[in-house]
């Protein structure tokens, strides 16, 4: 039931508080997963990344959903598991399972 709130009131929170790192990270989660919103998340996910570069130290959880949109999203379309899709496809999904695979 938390997540479940969590994820309802992810968008609320960060606007009452957009200098959160917490809040802005689980509202990018929240379009990136759910609402597939990449405009908004390659924006977001940006704001997150130079707020970690001025702050330090680096946030592993921003860094790891970050390089699942990049090799997911960005790089090539969305990944297509399970399908044979084109060849770009296929490398960006091999090149995520490696990525998840050093977690």
């Amino acid at each position: 039931m938390k997540g479940v709130r969590l994820q309802r009131d992810c968008e609320d929170a960060y606007l009452n508080d957009p200098t959160s790192l917490v809040k802005l990270l689980n509202h990018v989660l929240h379009l990136h997963v759910f609402a597939h919103d990449v405009p908004r998340c390659r924006v977001l996910y940006d704001r997150a990344m130079e707020g970690m570069k001025r702050r330090g130290p680096d946030n592993g959880f921003l860094l790891f959903n970050y390089a699942i949109f990049q090799v997911g999203w960005v790089l090539g379309g969305r990944v297509v598991w399970g399908e044979g899709g084109s060849s770009l496809r296929r490398n960006n999904a091999a090149l995520l399972a490696r990525l998840l695979a050093r977690h």
